[in-house]
């Protein structure tokens, strides 16, 4: 499956890549926090040296996610995957259930709609504009996202950095 369909970015244009020889750096822990390096997920390792940290934080009632990176950033963007279409205002992400989404070091923030159908397919081997592999078993992966998130559509919401460190804060409104 496609990294755009996980919350990770897309780095200088570059998506994580497929194999165990593409693997972030070991995660380090405590007690309300997790972080790790996982430019070697994009193959930044064997190119030329690159970090991009990635941190979980927990404070209170608010969740954290910080990225501090070093990597190239034209053609670098942020995804992260949601169920519904927010409001956007600014830089907040404002959601019907209650939680308001704060990005910091964000320029342009935009949504994109995830079709996870596949209604016919093009000559029997291509998913929906999201999904062009050119494999049969490509056509699975957005049925089981549907079946795996209860819903025919996801929404992708794309943010492209300004400089060299975001922050994601997620709390109740």
């Amino acid at each position: 499956m496609s990294s755009d369909y996980h919350n990770l970015p897309v780095i200088n244009g570059r998506t994580q890549k497929n194999g165990r020889k593409y693997t972030a750096a070991p995660m380090k822990t405590g007690k309300l926090y997790a972080e790790t390096d996982i430019a070697g997920a994009y193959g930044y390792e064997s190119d030329f040296p690159c970090h991009w940290i990635r941190r979980l934080s927990i404070d209170g009632g608010t969740v954290e996610i910080t990225d501090r990176f070093d990597c190239p950033t034209e053609n670098t963007r942020l995804h992260y995957i949601t169920r519904e279409l927010p409001e956007i205002t600014g830089n907040r992400l404002i959601f019907s259930c209650g939680v308001t989404a704060e990005l910091i070091g964000i320029g342009n923030i935009y949504a994109e709609e995830l079709n996870l159908t596949c209604e016919n397919p093009p000559d029997g081997i291509k998913g929906d504009a999201e999904n062009r592999h050119p494999d049969p078993h490509s056509l699975l992966i957005p049925r089981l996202l549907e079946k795996q998130w209860g819903q025919k559509s996801l929404w992708r919401i794309v943010c492209t950095p300004i400089c060299g460190e975001t922050v994601l804060k997620i709390y109740p409104h």
